[in-house]
């Protein structure tokens, strides 16, 4: 996995970013401390912060919101997610409708709140800085549906 991660073509590690967070995702309890640690490690650190391809930094963030589906990975993720912060302010709005995306997701679960990842100022900045028809802000909007007066700062 770590070979696809670190692959030469972007296309290539985007798949393998597909591929890492489906396998952490399902097989979480079964992999060993040390290669989930350095597959997060790869996901956070090096693929989230791809100034080559914003393509590979989506599908870093893609990878890890299907991780978020194992409960059991939230503990590790909490200290992680917060280092993606600023991807809420990328320059390709693919990147940062795949944060929203991973935030939406964050609002659903216990024990992980979405503020700690981006604070609600960078929020507010980025909504201002959004077009009110792009992506970025029809995800905000049907993110906030239905949500308790907790996340309404998120709307």
């Amino acid at each position: 996995m770590e070979g696809l991660l670190t692959d030469k073509d972007a296309r290539v590690r985007v798949a393998g970013a597909e591929c890492t967070g489906k396998i952490l995702e399902s097989m979480w309890d079964s992999l060993a401390t040390k290669d989930v640690r350095s597959l997060l490690n790869l996901l956070v650190t090096q693929q989230a912060c791809d100034a080559s391809s914003p393509l590979v930094r989506a599908g870093a963030i893609g990878a890890l919101t299907v991780v978020l589906e194992n409960s059991g990975s939230h503990g590790v993720l909490k200290a992680l997610l917060p280092l993606l912060g600023n991807l809420i302010h990328d320059d390709s709005e693919r990147v940062r409708v795949a944060m929203v995306k991973m935030l939406t997701k964050v609002k659903t679960m216990r024990g992980l709140k979405f503020f700690h990842i981006v604070k609600v100022p960078h929020l507010h900045a980025r909504l201002a800085a959004e077009p009110m028809d792009s992506v970025v802000a029809k995800e905000v909007r049907r993110g906030g549906e239905g949500r308790s007066q907790e996340c309404e700062a998120f709307c």
